[in-house]
């Protein structure tokens, strides 16, 4: 309705703007010049441009939701009248605008398209990466604490096998000392002691595990993402596997648009417009390197390979000396020469 009394006033103003602004060669009387040829004389007359096709302005990048909102205008204006001209123009602009604010000349709109969206989830997992390492880092404490206990335990069941391996069974130096809530003195044979000592080392060596896998995706945060991904000199390096692996959804996501639809998500991105800032747009930009993401990539990809610990750690072992698809004897002995260390060190 709004459009319709927009036109109606348009059309108004050119008929005024006619009448007002119409050139007629008259003479002093306000009479053609020419009585037997008026229709010579009315060719003579001016009329203003008012309402021919209305060309729409180019987009706008200044960054904020006003010029989101401006731009979402135009396009829809734009699509209303079908300009195809325009609506190509633009592509040619938003790569322009691409390759200023990311300091690079693409080939393409598809390149350039493919890097500013890793620009915009880079940003993203730097924003959550000392989020999520700190949650590490704390865990790491955790576990540092729950290994102190488990190696005070080891040590006080040594100290209670010395004294029955000598007979010590009722008269215990270590009596203020519990195992797990239990006094050490109640632990009276060997057998107990074994039992006691068996288990405590599961409980060690499952948390010596996590402990090492913990410090190994603090690492990757501190290393890979904040000290390299994040460092100045890399700030227009884009050439990385955990933005290649989010590519594709952010590409998913823009193809399942239309293309004017495609058009106005473009100039979402490009003028850094999130939720909730435009309500009144179809579009929506979408953050895919969210702390989820990047807690769940450090996971898979954290340093320090495997713990000792580890119950997978001899073939991780073998793997590395021999190859992952090595099969022949020489793999075989590693595996059970490793196998009986193992053995030997329980």
């Amino acid at each position: 309705m709004k459009k319709n009394y927009s036109k109606i006033l348009l059309i108004a103003l050119c008929i005024l703007s006619l009448s007002a602004t119409a050139q007629i060669p008259s003479n002093q009387n306000g009479e053609f010049l020419s009585t037997e040829n008026y229709l010579n004389d009315f060719n003579k007359i001016i009329i203003p441009k008012c309402c021919g096709e209305t060309t729409v302005p180019n987009l706008i990048f200044f960054y904020n939701p006003f010029s989101a909102l401006t731009n979402h205008d135009r396009i829809e204006l734009a699509k209303e009248k079908s300009l195809n001209t325009w609506f190509n123009q633009q592509y040619q602009n938003i790569k322009s605008e691409i390759e200023s604010q990311l300091h690079t000349t693409f080939p393409n709109f598809e390149e350039a398209k493919n890097t500013y969206f890793k620009h915009w989830e880079k940003k993203n997992l730097l924003s959550h990466a000392n989020f999520v390492k700190d949650k590490y880092d704390n865990r790491i404490n955790v576990r540092k604490g729950k290994r102190d206990k488990s190696v005070r335990n080891l040590k006080l069941l040594e100290l209670r096998e010395i004294e029955l391996n000598i007979g010590n069974i009722d008269n215990t130096s270590y009596g203020s000392f519990n195992f797990n809530g239990t006094p050490i003195g109640d632990i009276r044979t060997l057998s107990q002691l074994n039992t006691s000592r068996n288990r405590e080392m599961s409980v060690f060596s499952t948390n010596e595990v996590t402990l090492h896998n913990n410090r190994g995706v603090s690492q990757f945060l501190s290393i890979d993402i904040l000290n390299d991904m994040g460092s100045y000199a890399n700030r227009f390096n884009f050439d990385y596997d955990i933005l290649n692996a989010i590519l594709p959804s952010q590409n998913n996501y823009f193809n399942s648009y239309g293309s004017w639809q495609q058009l106005d998500l473009m100039q979402l991105y490009l003028n850094n417009v999130r939720i909730p800032y435009v309500l009144v747009v179809e579009v929506r930009t979408v953050d895919f390197g969210t702390a989820g993401f990047l807690e769940n990539y450090a996971v898979q990809h954290r340093r320090g390979g495997i713990s000792v610990w580890d119950n997978n750690y001899y073939n991780y072992l073998v793997e590395g000396m021999l190859g992952p698809n090595e099969t022949d004897e020489r793999a075989i002995e590693a595996a059970e020469y490793a196998a009986e260390l193992a053995v030997e060190a329980d």
